[in-house]
């Protein structure tokens, strides 16, 4: 009993220690979070009020540049500790993070989710009996909409790309399958923008997802998803990207490795709800910390 009592004791005492530790911590990352605001400010400085698509090369470099002076030095841990490298890693990508919220702030992002559609309604695609449900669903959405039907997928993407038409749709991935790479592929190669998003159910509880495209990123009202394929690289590792967007509140809800034909260096399609998410700094985030990426829609899932 005697030897319970002084375990007892000792976990009190552990416990009240690492709770005072974390006030501490706790009072450290609110004077962190106004130096990262005065930092956020020193960047953007001369740019205020420019859209978040058009900012300059020179404060994305003093971006990178002070983000990574402003780091942590790991000057009393032994090389190689990975708990130490952990904790700045995890420290680097709140400050990218967090530096873009407070940039965000001070840019013109007033019409990132503004509506934005092509004047006419011309359709086209691989006529089924599952893409004519996904059509009927996309032209609500429509006004006097017009339909037209090719001989394969790829054929409704070119009509889009040469302007024959305003839309085009494909299935994008499926209960079973999940996201079919090859329609990925076509959207780039097409250089095609998600509008809209439907699920149409298969059999049984099978379903497929399709999209509306368009090749002039037409947007529509209530837009609250955006599909991405990031190419991190080695300086902007995928789980540092994901801890970032996760920060800004952009949940991810797909993350597909693609074949590494379709590029050079290691790639991936993602898909995120933006319902409680900074948007003008995610993009912001995207611009500025990722090595390469393509924008593949904003868009409503109906």
């Amino acid at each position: 009993m005697e030897e319970l009592f002084d375990i007892s004791e000792n976990q009190d005492i552990i416990l009240y220690n690492l709770k005072q530790n974390n006030k501490q911590i706790i009072n450290a990352l609110k004077k962190r979070l106004l130096y990262t605001r005065d930092l956020a400010k020193l960047i953007i400085g001369g740019e205020e009020n420019t859209p978040i698509g058009l900012i300059s090369e020179n404060t994305a470099e003093k971006f990178n540049l002070l983000r990574e002076q402003a780091g942590l030095v790991n000057e009393n841990a032994k090389d190689g500790s990975l708990f130490y490298r952990g904790v700045f890693e995890l420290l680097d990508t709140e400050n990218a993070a967090l530096l873009c919220r407070h940039m965000a702030k001070e840019l013109d992002n007033a019409d990132l989710l503004a509506p934005k559609k092509p004047a006419t309604s011309r359709v086209c695609y691989f006529r089924n009996r599952f893409s004519d449900l996904a059509y009927l669903a996309f032209s609500k959405y429509l006004p006097e909409a017009t339909a037209d039907y090719t001989h394969d997928y790829e054929s409704a993407c070119e009509g889009v790309y040469n302007g024959k038409y305003d839309y085009c749709i494909l299935p994008l991935s499926s209960y079973s399958d999940s996201v079919m790479t090859r329609f990925i592929d076509f959207t780039e190669k097409y250089e095609l923008n998600i509008s809209l998003s439907c699920r149409i159910p298969i059999q049984d509880e099978d379903f497929m997802f399709f999209c509306l495209l368009s090749g002039e990123n037409a947007r529509f009202e209530g837009a609250n998803r955006l599909a991405l394929t990031v190419i991190p690289g080695s300086s902007c590792p995928l789980w540092k990207f994901l801890c970032a967007a996760e920060l800004l509140g952009a949940k991810c809800t797909e993350c597909t490795s693609l074949p590494v034909r379709m590029y050079s260096e290691k790639s991936y399609f993602t898909l995120f709800e933006l319902d409680n998410c900074d948007v003008g700094a995610f993009l912001l985030y995207l611009q500025l910390a990722l090595p390469a990426y393509i924008l593949d829609g904003i868009y409503k899932e109906i």
